[in-house]
């Protein structure tokens, strides 16, 4: 005992055993520190969406297309898909183009940790990893360590020496081939004339094997040359190198596929992308990737309690208006990150309450992200709180209201509804009087310009709509038919038949009103909205195209609509989740004008509406599509 004791733990042995887990710990934390989000990107706690619906977030490099996720997505049953494009992969000219060296080229890709955490996957196509800003690999690494998914799909522009010593190679499954001599970039792909067959690995994505039809055996001709990971499983494999291999990362789970879609297959051969089953393979893959949000935070750590309740007390201090005014603006940004992830509805609750009492109105953003969340979750006083907020005469207050309102369900909402969206005004002092049950109601005064004045109209009758699209209640829709009728947009925006295209340069508050107005129509049981709404939401994608190309004329125009692509894809996600709110039965007639556009763009709209929930009349209906991703949704579980 004594010669091994001497052997192995002698002062040099010992000096010598701490300098090595020195220089361990060192570069353990080092590489914690690279991975560690500043508090200017990270976000205030990693709550991830609800379980159900699904959702997913894709950035599309060149060939995207190729690999058939919208059938997949679709098949897994995602309720949301949002995208981002590589700037050159959309071929816009955007510095960076396919350059491995040149960051910042994904200007799409979620903007906020909180925008972010608005998915349960994503999945990055084709990209290479400098693509991403250093803060934007950090936060899709973070990602990961918390509870999300990422599947990473090969290509000629991923992998290799693009990916080596980036912090999307440290969360991968597999090692990258690196830097070769002189700086310069290996590559990783290799090619086969015939192609190698795949065929499943030694390991499984679940516990039992997946019925798929390997009989027809589909064909890689290019594939990246990867090392799985120690802690890694090799799910596909094609003449033993290693196509399809899986991993954990903190919480989190990653999925990385080394083929790409490239090659010219021989008569005869099945390249892997045009196997009948590939689709049904991604969507077991992402089934996986999304197994962690089950288990994930429903709320915030007690740490963030605390900034939120100092907060809701600073609002719930009588203040005179400017004070209150400053008060509320300076707290705007962390209320903000709060309402973007937030689905506890006590929270929720506290800061609606907060605001309620306080004397200053909130800005129009802030109304209508607490008016939808809270109306999302509503709590035990929401109805008390729609009654005071429409009571308050306030235009923004007004706008939280007339959701909660709608949301609730509460007696007489139909009537307040329809009649702040016929004036587009809040409430009078009669009204405020009246609903405050004393004669002590005073009136609002408040200089006001035409401008204004119209801001506040469009917020009004939106909320209004959109309560309107909560209760569902026919005897609305004499109203909602005129508030349509009134705000039809002019020219082809809102008919895209055959080669018209086009011509709308945003989305304006007509345009929006209009468009809350056919889902809230289509709620309430009129099936002849389902056409002009299924054209709309395609045409919402047009305009996005137009402001991602940058020919989309100004950013602001003279109806106070922000006309950025940023503002137009938010309006697409709201657009969505009102759609998710109506009753599925209500839809039916919306499944067969989708059906009859023959767009793929059209596909997360149809995830949107009915991934997840479906009829058998809807799954007939969809199952008609030209766009296999529509099918597919018809297909799912």
């Amino acid at each position: 005992m004594s010669i091994v004791t001497e052997k192995y733990f002698s002062p040099f042995r010992m000096l010598q055993f701490l300098i090595l887990a020195g220089v361990t710990y060192l570069c353990a934390t080092s590489s914690m520190r690279a991975a560690t989000l500043s508090d200017k990107d990270a976000p205030l706690d990693w709550v991830y969406p609800d379980a159900e619906p699904l959702r997913f977030h894709v950035v599309r490099g060149l060939w995207s297309r190729e690999y058939r996720l919208d059938e997949a997505m679709a098949l897994a049953g995602a309720g949301s898909v949002t995208e981002s494009w590589h700037a050159h992969g959309m071929g816009f000219g955007y510095v960076g183009a396919w350059d491995a060296n040149v960051s910042g080229s994904v200007p799409e890709f979620p903007d906020t940790a909180e925008n972010l955490l608005a998915n349960h996957v994503l999945v990055i196509c084709n990209i290479n990893a400098k693509a991403f800003t250093q803060s934007q690999q950090t936060l899709i690494q973070e990602f990961i360590r918390n509870g999300g998914g990422v599947l990473f799909l090969g290509g000629r522009f991923a992998f290799g020496s693009q990916w080596a010593g980036s912090s999307l190679a440290e969360v991968a499954p597999v090692s990258f081939v690196g830097v070769g001599k002189d700086g310069e970039q290996a590559f990783d792909l290799k090619s086969t004339a015939k192609g190698l067959v795949l065929i499943a690995g030694p390991d499984r994505l679940g516990d039992k094997p997946s019925p798929l039809d390997w009989e027809q055996t589909p064909r890689v001709f290019w594939y990246h040359d990867v090392k799985p990971k120690s802690d890694s499983q090799v799910v596909l494999v094609a003449d033993g190198n290693p196509l399809l291999v899986t991993g954990t990362y903190g919480k989190g789970r990653v999925a990385l596929f080394a083929g790409s879609v490239m090659g010219e297959p021989p008569d005869g051969s099945l390249p892997f992308w045009q196997w009948n089953d590939w689709p049904h393979l991604m969507a077991e893959v992402m089934a996986w990737l999304a197994a962690p949000r089950n288990n994930l935070n429903s709320t915030f750590n007690a740490s963030v309690q605390k900034q939120i309740s100092a907060t809701v007390a600073s609002l719930n201090t009588s203040l005179e208006v400017d004070a209150s005014e400053a008060t509320l603006s300076a707290a705007e940004p962390l209320l903000c990150r709060v309402g973007k992830i937030c689905r506890d509805a006590d929270i929720l609750e506290q800061i609606v309450q907060a605001i309620t009492v306080c004397e200053a109105d909130p800005s129009s953003a802030l109304a209508e992200l607490f008016g939808r969340r809270a109306a999302a979750y509503p709590g035990p006083q929401a109805g008390r709180l729609a009654i005071a907020l429409v009571a308050s005469g306030s235009p923004g207050k007004t706008a939280i209201g007339l959701r909660l309102a709608g949301a609730t369900r509460q007696a007489g909402a139909v009537d307040r509804l329809m009649r702040h969206l016929a004036s587009g005004e809040p409430a009078t002092l009669a009204d405020r009087t009246q609903a405050r049950g004393d004669s002590l109601a005073t009136d609002v005064i408040s200089v006001v310009t035409p401008e204004q004045k119209e801001i506040a109209a469009a917020l009004i009758r939106l909320a209004a709509l959109e309560g309107l699209v909560l209760l569902g209640d026919a005897t609305a829709l004499p109203a909602i038919q005129k508030a349509i009728a009134e705000s039809r947009p002019n020219g082809c925006f809102a008919t895209l038949v055959g080669d018209r295209g086009v011509e709308s340069y945003m989305i304006t508050s007509d345009n929006r009103i209009y468009q809350t107005g056919l889902v809230a129509a289509l709620a309430c049981g009129d099936t002849s909205v389902a056409s002009p709404l299924a054209e709309a939401l395609l045409g919402n994608v047009y305009v996005a195209s137009r402001a991602r190309s940058g020919r989309n004329g100004p950013q602001k125009a003279a109806s106070h609509v922000d006309g950025s692509l940023p503002s137009i894809l938010a309006w697409q996600a709201t657009l969505h989740a009102m759609l998710r709110r109506c009753p599925v039965d209500r839809l039916e007639s919306l499944a067969q004008a989708i059906a009859a556009i023959d767009d793929i763009r059209i596909v997360p709209s149809v995830c949107a509406a009915f991934g997840g929930r479906l009829t058998p009349a809807i799954r007939t209906a969809l199952q008609t599509s030209k766009i296999k991703g529509v099918v597919s949704v018809g297909e799912s579980r």
